[in-house]
């Protein structure tokens, strides 16, 4: 019999967790067992590969992560450089990641916010920072690695109401206690929140510390998504959603 990578994921999930919701989201079981929703009737949007769009426009059309530092400011990464955004508006040309985060890294894999850290994650390696409003400093106790409990390299991330963060790669989550650096929960993206986009980079509470809606971006487009539902209510490309100046 032959296994793919996510069902040996899976089955190491099911040994190491108990079977049980991630905390601070309500599932709906028989909301989550039902995946063949698709997205028919949303908007078309550009699936081509992405070229390297970094050099040529101070608004990248791809991305790699996207973070909330609060309501109104966000900060957008692409290769070794990241943007700011105020109310989805780019209001600079981007700056490399190690200037703005000291001692971070030269790319990131997934960031998420968790209370007042803005975490960024690079392979195995978890950096912490913490933002005055001005800069960001390196958080006491940071980098971390990622408990060992989490067999996958993150490749996306959102923030939950509770202090914890969902971690993904491809079909795999795991909800992360970030004070206790260990997972609580793993198991299967596709039964817990059905109709994500495949390859989900990014999710945004669309109102900071509220879990019921957020903005979930995959590498060109993003997901209006009802946590409730678990639906995609509407779907736009990233130049649509963000605006240039």
């Amino acid at each position: 019999m032959n296994f793919n990578l996510s069902s040996v994921l899976l089955i190491f999930s099911y040994v190491l967790c108990a079977i049980a919701g991630p905390p601070g989201i309500e599932v709906d079981t028989d909301t989550a067992e039902d995946n063949s929703v698709g997205n028919e009737g949303l908007s078309s949007v550009d699936h081509s590969t992405p070229s390297s769009d970094v050099d040529r426009s101070k608004c990248p059309k791809h991305l790699d992560s996207v973070v909330a530092i609060n309501d109104q400011e966000w900060l957008f990464f692409r290769s070794n450089k990241v943007y700011k955004l105020n109310n989805r508006k780019f209001v600079d040309s981007g700056r490399p990641i190690q200037q703005v985060f000291p001692r971070g890294p030269q790319f990131v894999n997934a960031t998420v916010s968790s209370g007042p850290l803005t975490l960024l994650f690079v392979e195995r390696t978890i950096y912490g920072y913490e933002y005055d409003g001005v800069q960001f400093t390196e958080a006491p106790n940071y980098p971390k690695e990622l408990h060992d409990r989490v067999l996958f390299y993150p490749q996306g991330a959102f923030p939950l109401n509770n202090g914890s963060v969902i971690l993904l790669s491809g079909n795999v989550f795991a909800t992360y206690n970030v004070q206790q650096n260990a997972p609580s929960f793993l198991n299967d993206k596709n039964r817990y929140f059905p109709n994500l986009p495949e390859d989900i980079k990014s999710g945004i509470e669309k109102t900071q510390g509220f879990t019921d809606a957020y903005y979930m971006f995959d590498e060109a487009t993003v997901s209006d998504y009802d946590m409730n539902s678990k639906q995609v209510l509407q779907l736009q490309n990233i130049p649509d959603f963000l605006k240039c100046t």
